[in-house]
């Protein structure tokens, strides 16, 4: 359980390119399950919140090419595995501990990818949990994606500092976490 609980944390981050924030406000309330994606609505303020600012939906898209790599098979397996002990918590992270099984903090999403990083083999004293924000963002832009895609679906505001750095071309059919996933095969 604690493997799959940090995985799907750190697929959570790196295809959605938020902020461990973020990924603690997701609900299930907020979640619908389709067959080729899930999609989260964000309901609560964030830290990039603000009038008329507010975060896009998070579409995560199955990754058919492998499912060993695809986020809605894990997270599928963590809400099944976790259903039991959920009670009427609504985060769709908990912790695993048998006598808790409530929802986490920040801090422990941001701990969890950390954890999941070690065990990938990514020097985590170099590396911490915010780097799969600006991995993913900057590994989509030196691959030509739209810039204003990028920054809508990571919920950056300044594009400023990107536009020093990339140029990039217009995609209509934009998905953030698809994008990452297709960029690996």
């Amino acid at each position: 359980m604690k493997d799959l609980s940090q995985r799907v944390a750190f697929l959570l981050a790196l295809l959605s390119g938020q902020r461990c924030q973020t990924i603690g406000k997701l609900s299930i309330d907020n979640m619908t399950m389709e067959e080729t994606k899930i999609t989260f609505l964000i309901a609560d303020k964030l830290k990039h919140s603000g009038p008329g600012v507010h975060q896009q939906p998070l579409v995560f898209m199955a990754y058919v090419a492998d499912q060993k790599l695809c986020i809605l098979t894990y997270l599928q397996e963590y809400l099944k595995r976790t259903s039991p002990v959920r009670g009427d918590n609504k985060q769709p992270l908990i912790s695993f501990a048998e006598t808790l099984y409530k929802p986490i903090s920040t801090e422990t999403i941001s701990h969890w990818i950390k954890n999941f990083m070690t065990t990938a083999g990514v020097d985590t004293t170099q590396y911490k949990s915010p780097s799969t924000r600006a991995a993913s963002t900057s590994h989509l832009a030196s691959q030509q994606f739209d810039l204003k895609d990028i920054l809508n679906a990571a919920g950056w505001s300044k594009e400023e500092t990107f536009k020093r750095f990339y140029h990039f071309k217009d995609n209509n059919e934009f998905n953030f976490g698809s994008a990452i996933m297709n960029t690996l095969s």
